[in-house]
C-alpha cells in the first residue's frame, strides 16, 4: 500500500514518545518516524516515559508504547497516562498475547499494532489528525 503523504499533520503538530526496550527496533522506529516528518522521544522503559512526562519539559500529542517492557508493562503505562488526563494519544505496539492486547485496546479504546509492524498502515494511523 503506497502512504499518502498529504495527509499528514504538519511538523509542528508530530511531537512523540516512542516506548521500546529494544535498542535496535528503538532505533529503527525512531529513523522511520523522523524520517516523515515526526519528532520522535525515545525511551527504553515505562519509567523513562514516566519520568519525562512528568518533568513536563517535553510536550508530546502521541505515545507509541511497546507491551513488554522490563519493569512496568506497557499496558501499566497507557492506564497511566490515561488517567493522568494528560491528552496523550498512546499507541500499542508488540508480538506479545495478541487476545490480552486486543481485549485491552478495545477496553481502553487504544490503537493496536501486532509486530511485525504493517508500515504504511502504522504511518497512516499516527498521521490522523488525532495524533
Amino acid at each position: 500500500m503506497m502512504r499518502n503523504c498529504d495527509t499528514m499533520p504538519p511538523p509542528q503538530l508530530m511531537r512523540m514518545l516512542l516506548v521500546e526496550d529494544e535498542a535496535p527496533c528503538r532505533r529503527a522506529m525512531q529513523r522511520v518516524l523522523r524520517a516523515h516528518g515526526f519528532v520522535v522521544h525515545a525511551v527504553a522503559s515505562a519509567e523513562e516515559a514516566v519520568q519525562l512526562l512528568s518533568s513536563k519539559t517535553t510536550t508530546v500529542s502521541c505515545m507509541i508504547v511497546d507491551v513488554d517492557l522490563p519493569g512496568m508493562c506497557g499496558l501499566d503505562l497507557v492506564r497511566y497516562v490515561q488517567a493522568s488526563g494528560l491528552g496523550i494519544r498512546p499507541m500499542l505496539v508488540t508480538a506479545a498475547d495478541r487476545i490480552q492486547v486486543q481485549r485491552f485496546a478495545a477496553e481502553y479504546e487504544v490503537e493496536y499494532f501486532p509486530k511485525p509492524l504493517d508500515i504504511d498502515e502504522f504511518l497512516d494511523a499516527i498521521s490522523t489528525p488525532a495524533c
